[in-house]
């Protein structure tokens, strides 16, 4: 089932796209809202947005708003699946302690990816992630960014021209790398087990050891706190 979710009324925020997923081993369902916010790179004066000055660019306030609409338009059921298991995920054109992101906490979702995705004049931020629901945040395993674009020169971008002037010819090679001006977020997702049974936790109780060698004492418990095993781990 595919949702969108359409605020054009307003000029500087965009369509959103959500879909449903069916894991086909455990059949449970998940949705996905793939979101791009309004970048800093424009201003957005003509409806009342400037860049206030705070360091949080031009539109900060349409980006905010764009959090909080796109949150609440997930809790309608866009897609009719009845599901209440959902990712945000795409370039949200803010960095992480900014309002937007804040925004997408409040509401209830957890920032699943922590590292950078993205250089400006040499340095590094993150603009683009991934948000999980409550439900679902207990289900993700890991998470890490691809780094086949922020960290390529210009000079191979995707793109036909280079700081205003045409590419030179033979620098382009059409591989992974630079294919994009962000790097793509990845996330790892295990649900093979239905959503109503959360995976163990772990706890490092104590680590031993000096700097030739450590042991790490870790415990392991259900979901509920009822130990499952201990176990030391050489390192």
């Amino acid at each position: 089932e595919i949702g969108t979710g359409d605020w054009s009324s307003d000029v500087c925020l965009p369509i959103s796209l959500a879909q449903s997923f069916v894991e086909a081993s455990s059949q449970e369902v998940f949705t996905v809202a793939v979101v791009h916010f309004k970048s800093k790179a424009s201003p957005c004066d003509e409806v009342g947005d400037p860049d206030t000055g705070d360091g949080q660019g031009n539109c900060n306030v349409t980006r905010t708003n764009a959090a909080e609409q796109v949150a609440a338009w997930m809790a309608t059921n866009p897609t009719n699946s009845n599901s209440q298991s959902h990712f945000v995920i795409g370039d949200f054109n803010a960095y992480a302690m900014e309002d937007p992101i804040v925004a997408m906490n409040n509401a209830g979702y957890t920032r699943e990816t922590l590292d950078y995705s993205f250089v400006f004049a040499g340095q590094f931020g993150s603009l683009d992630y991934v948000f999980a629901s409550t439900g679902l945040s207990a289900f993700v395993t890991g998470q890490g960014s691809w780094h086949i674009n922020a960290d390529e020169p210009d000079a191979i971008d995707y793109n036909t021209m280079v700081d205003g002037s045409p590419r030179p010819a033979g620098i382009f090679t059409g591989n992974e790398f630079r294919s994009s001006d962000h790097d793509p977020v990845i996330v790892g997702l295990y649900l093979d087990a239905p959503f109503t049974e959360a995976p163990a936790q772990a706890r490092i109780d104590r680590v031993e050891g000096d700097s030739s060698a450590i042991t790490l004492f870790v415990s392991v418990a259900d979901n509920g706190g009822a130990p499952i095993t201990s176990i030391a781990a050489a390192c």
